[in-house]
């Protein structure tokens, strides 16, 4: 039998109750009238009924939180007075909506989210992020579909169509009875989720009239795609490592394809004259003792490319001598590690490491997550190296499968940066391939894989993990995309990227994964006034959607470059028999922002263009652009980008449109 509560606490929890009650009905009629300044105070004086006076502002309570979402008021706070609360929060949203204060009203909805994160919080026993878990009490279901509903129809309002069926997607899990449907029979509109599915995102139908309204939530870009003086060489390819180093753009290692073949080359392009891909030495360690080269990264410290694979034995490519090198790391096991199930003096069981994050800070090389030759699903052990003395330390997470509530969970192929300060590291996002853990009998195994939707940063100096808040025009949970920070821009760009378990409709029916070819930039607060929040790019065309690219940020320049990747073959119109296809692209993107290197695209031009276009897919590669018809018989059923598609697609579009040169 349940715990009762004390009587004198029922008494306060009903006097809270009755108060909100009486300025949430004062809301509510002042809302139908459209007088919104006094529905909003209404909902304000409702909130302060609930939880007390404030000497903070919500939902913008930065400096109450330092922008972290755990609150130990929200994880004490009765399940009843939540459901009162996230229903004053989602009033406030759509007064700040009707206002035209759109970010206002994401910032509430995101008030929401954090409040429903708190509830996972004061579970006893943590739970992993990918079961499905909350409150069993019909008015908190209520107000969390209302929330996800209206929250959707503004990003798809923006043109984030990806988070927008994300949103919708997510009440699928949730359901509501009777009465409540019958509330939101007019916004839980099945047919908007339907539409949306059928959506790419970005979508070349709709990026032409995208346009900047919301400077605080929206900014213009532009991706052009960069040709080589002369082609061949090195091969498309995914999961591969990159790195920019005195001018010049290093790539090596990778697949062919998502079954192979796998490579152990590297190459260098000069990015000043882009004559050709030059190769270099390839890596000597055979692969009998690492596995194959698959999402691996080098990270440059001191003239020297460092490679981690999981082992003791730390490889590095020499960028002076162009030669490869080999030294030792050590790593002592202590108390707390024991605890944490390391057992002997290296992490890892099985020494083989995969999709991992890393980043360098001073001397220091971090590596987060990823998977190991034991599970498939992913981990989340945080490790540092110093350089200097070549030892490693456990900071957090484990190797082994561990539910925990004061770190990331265990993931694959999340995203990470680090802030210009050399304060923080951010870690965002990733996946759990329960699938793959299933076909491999793992614990947690399952038929669809879990996207993250977190988003954490790692106090360097304090040596402490803070879940943090997801402000502003928001990605939605993916894994595998391409992250950098622009040092020069002071800012975080995000592009692309796959979601194992949001479905795509195609032409040849339901696909169960979502390809992106979207791209945000993430804004730190400029002021102890601002908070951090993220920005999407609108761009007309832009890279083919894909998974396992890069971006790829010169210092010296700050120019931002994207290569590679690879997507399922529902997702571009050639080569249908392939289960995928690998790109060797090259492009570059510029934003319209101080430093941002736009001053030699012509915005205006472009939306020109775009608008009497659309701007076509190639036929080849599937990226949207200003392309060329084709000029043979088929009178431009196809559309190429270049002449190095022209001649890897042309096969295909001669057989499928029937299609013939013409003299």
């Amino acid at each position: 039998m349940a715990e009762m509560m004390p009587l004198a606490q029922a008494r306060i929890l009903v006097k809270k109750v009755n108060a909100h009650d009486i300025h949430k009905e004062r809301a509510e009629k002042a809302y139908k009238e459209k007088r919104l300044e006094e529905a909003e105070g209404h909902f304000l004086a409702a909130v302060n009924a609930l939880i007390g006076p404030l000497d903070f502002e919500i939902p913008l309570g930065h400096s109450r939180t330092n922008g972290a979402v755990r609150w130990q008021p929200y994880i004490d706070m009765d399940p009843r007075v939540k459901a009162c609360l996230m229903g004053c929060y989602v009033g406030l949203a759509m007064c700040s909506v009707l206002k035209a204060e759109t970010e206002q009203g994401l910032a509430w909805f995101e008030e929401v989210r954090v409040l429903n994160i708190n509830t996972r919080f004061a579970l006893e026993d943590p739970l992993f992020d990918w079961i499905r878990w909350h409150i069993d009490l019909p008015e908190l279901t209520y107000q969390r579909v209302k929330s996800l509903v209206l929250s959707s129809d503004i990003f798809r309002l923006l043109g984030n169509t990806g988070t927008a069926v994300d949103r919708r997607e997510n009440t699928a899990h949730l359901t509501l009875d009777r009465k409540h449907q019958e509330l939101l029979k007019d916004i839980l509109d099945a047919k908007k989720l339907f539409e949306l599915v059928g959506l790419r995102h970005p979508d070349p139908a709709l990026t032409p009239t995208l346009k900047v309204v919301f400077p605080g939530l929206q900014v213009y870009g532009s991706w052009k795609k960069l040709s080589l003086k002369k082609n061949g060489g090195m091969k498309a390819r995914l999961g591969f490592t990159s790195f920019i180093y005195k001018g010049h753009l290093y790539v090596a290692g990778g697949g062919g394809e998502t079954k192979g073949p796998w490579f152990r080359d590297i190459w260098r392009l000069n990015l000043e004259t882009l004559d050709a891909w030059q190769p270099l030495q390839p890596y000597l360690t055979p692969e009998r003792y690492t596995g194959v080269w698959l999402q691996w990264n080098m990270k440059v410290y001191k003239d020297k490319a460092w490679l981690f694979t999981g082992r003791p034995q730390l490889d590095y490519f020499d960028l002076e001598k162009q030669k490869w090198g080999t030294v030792m790391s050590t790593y002592q096991t202590t108390k707390a590690d024991t605890d944490a199930g390391v057992t002997n003096n290296w992490p890892y069981p099985v020494w083989n490491s995969q999709g991992s994050t890393q980043q360098v800070v001073g001397n220091k090389l971090y590596t987060f997550g990823g998977t190991h030759g034991l599970t498939l699903l992913g981990c989340n052990m945080f490790m540092e190296l110093d350089f200097d003395s070549l030892k490693w330390r456990r900071l957090s997470g484990t190797v082994h499968l561990k539910s925990d509530f004061t770190c990331p969970g265990p993931r694959n192929a999340a995203s990470s940066w680090v802030d210009r300060d050399q304060e923080r590291i951010y870690v965002i996002f990733g996946e759990c391939d329960r699938t793959a853990a299933d076909r491999h009998n793992e614990p947690q195994g399952a038929a669809n894989g879990y996207a993250y939707e977190d988003f954490w940063s790692w106090d360097i100096k304090a040596e402490k993990w803070r879940m943090e808040r997801l402000e502003g025009n928001i990605p939605c949970p993916r894994s595998e995309a391409a992250c950098a920070y622009n040092d020069k821009l002071g800012k975080t760009i995000v592009f692309g990227g796959y979601n194992p378990a949001l479905m795509t409709k195609t032409e040849r029916g339901i696909f169960p994964f979502t390809y992106y070819g979207d791209t945000f930039i993430f804004c730190p607060p400029e002021s102890d006034a601002d908070e951090p929040k993220w920005k999407q790019v609108l761009t007309r065309g832009f890279p083919t959607y894909r998974a396992q690219s890069q971006l790829i940020c010169d210092p010296d320049t700050g120019k931002t470059y994207l290569f590679g990747g690879y997507v399922n073959t529902d997702s571009v119109p050639s080569r249908k028999d392939y289960i995928s296809r690998t790109f060797g692209d090259l492009w570059q993107l510029r934003i319209d922002l101080p430093g941002g290197y736009f001053d030699d695209v012509d915005l205006e031009d472009e939306a020109k263009t775009a608008m009497i276009g659309p701007w076509q897919r190639c036929f080849t590669c599937g990226s949207a652009g200003r392309w060329k018809k084709c000029g043979g018989s088929c009178h431009g059923r196809a559309f190429f980008c270049d002449s190095q598609c022209l001649k890897e697609g042309w096969k295909d579009h001669k057989k499928m449109h029937d299609c013939k040169k013409v003299a």
